[in-house]
């Protein structure tokens, strides 16, 4: 990916209403760059991943697993 789609390292700041973080550990570059979200969704397989601490709301499975679920209910 192009360096001006990396959120946090590349300074690059994002603060909208709804941020889901797949796969993304939350290192504190990346934090940085999102700390002004409204609400922070993290899916991960590591349930030590520091997102956890910083998110309003963490799934800890494979993401492939649970977005298919989350994809399921949405559609209805």
């Amino acid at each position: 990916m192009p360096l001006d789609r990396y959120v946090g390292l590349s300074g690059q700041k994002w603060a909208g209403d709804l941020y889901i973080g797949v796969g993304v550990s939350g290192a504190i570059q990346h934090l940085l760059g999102i700390k002004d979200v409204k609400t922070i969704c993290v899916i991960n397989n590591d349930e030590a991943a520091p997102f956890f601490e910083n998110c309003d709301y963490g799934i800890v499975g494979d993401f492939h697993e649970v977005l298919s679920l989350l994809i399921e209910e949405i559609n209805g």
